[in-house]
């Protein structure tokens, strides 16, 4: 008699193996899934740790480099406060009927003129009666300027005029819009002496050599011929101002006015600075910082700098980048050395 089974077709050792091919296929497939979804957690965890990390840089920007430690390009930086004060101090400040000029307390900054001319034998340029005083510093660069210019030329004959007023003279400078920038005590007027009368630089081309070199020794055309709009002030172009070598340098090279460069610089911060070659072979970096009462800047503690305010909102920091001071000198000697 013939087995049911076969009546149906049924191959009852076939089919069985079919029914744990089917039992193993669904478990290879549990088993794919599983492992798929275990991917995409992982890699949902490798997202939001790395967004995390995002954010945590963003909120803590400022202290991304911590004080003390050298950043990428070899900078260790720590911090300073600045107050409103510090914004009326420096070499690059804005003064114009905006922006008045604010007395320090005392006038120990200030350096006879006359005492550094006759340090010269025989002289190489002369003084008006006009003014008695400038800025020490500006004065020593001055000085260099106008030296540099008789050995040049063999001209002893200019003159230096309004530069910072006598006390009397004060109120007559506070009171004429060119002349406001002579109480920062930075800068002055230059002319040139012939037969007993000043003249102007340019009536005589031999003195266009102040103009194309006065960059290499801190000074700029502080009211230049076609700024006037800018500046508000017109046909005094023979007044010198002393900002430093390097920001001379980047606006004689630009073609830029005081008011302009330091509305440039506020773009510009300690993580990305603006970079200068200067005329005096070193390289520096420069930023600005905006003081509302008072804030922290970040400065540099390997490098030497300088920081001028510039007597509207805030101030200029100045990194001198073309060597390291030793307390770097010395770190990296020790890491050399093991």
């Amino acid at each position: 008699m013939a087995n049911a089974n076969e009546d149906r077709g049924f191959n009852s050792i076939r089919d069985s193996h079919v029914a744990q091919r089917a039992k193993n296929k669904r478990l290879q497939t549990y088993t794919l899934f599983g492992v798929f979804a275990l991917l995409v957690i992982m890699l949902a965890a490798l997202v939001i740790m790395a967004v995390g990390g995002i954010v945590a840089n963003v909120g803590n920007s400022d202290n991304k480099t911590p004080t003390g430690k050298p950043d990428s390009e070899g900078i260790e930086w720590g911090s300073i406060t600045m107050t409103n004060t510090d914004t009326h101090r420096g070499d690059l400040l804005i003064v114009n009927n905006d922006h008045g000029y604010s007395f320090p307390s005392t006038d120990d900054h200030l350096a006879e003129i006359y005492a550094q001319l006759v340090s010269h034998t025989p002289s190489t340029y002369k003084q008006s009666g006009l003014s008695t005083y400038m800025d020490k510093d500006a004065l020593v660069a001055l000085d260099a300027f106008l030296t540099a210019f008789c050995e040049a030329t063999g001209k002893n004959n200019v003159i230096i005029g309004y530069a910072y007023p006598k006390e009397e003279d004060r109120p007559t400078f506070e009171s004429t819009p060119r002349r406001l920038d002579n109480l920062t005590a930075l800068g002055c007027q230059l002319q040139y002496w012939d037969n007993g009368h000043r003249y102007a630089l340019s009536t005589d081309p031999t003195y266009n050599w102040l103009y194309e070199n006065a960059h290499k020794y801190g000074f700029i055309v502080r009211y230049p011929d076609d700024k006037t709009d800018i500046t508000g002030i017109s046909d005094y172009n023979d007044y010198f101002r002393y900002v430093g070598v390097a920001h001379a340098t980047y606006m004689h090279a630009n073609n830029l006015c005081l008011e302009e460069y330091v509305e440039l610089l506020k773009g510009y911060t300690h993580k990305k600075p603006l970079g200068i070659s200067a005329a005096d072979g070193k390289y520096y970096e420069v930023y600005s910082v905006e003081v509302n009462g008072s804030a922290t800047v970040k400065v540099p503690t390997n490098y030497n700098y300088t920081v001028s305010g510039n007597n509207i909102d805030g101030v200029i920091i100045t990194m001198d980048r073309s060597a390291a001071t030793e307390t770097e000198t010395a770190a990296d000697t020790e890491a050399a050395t093991n």
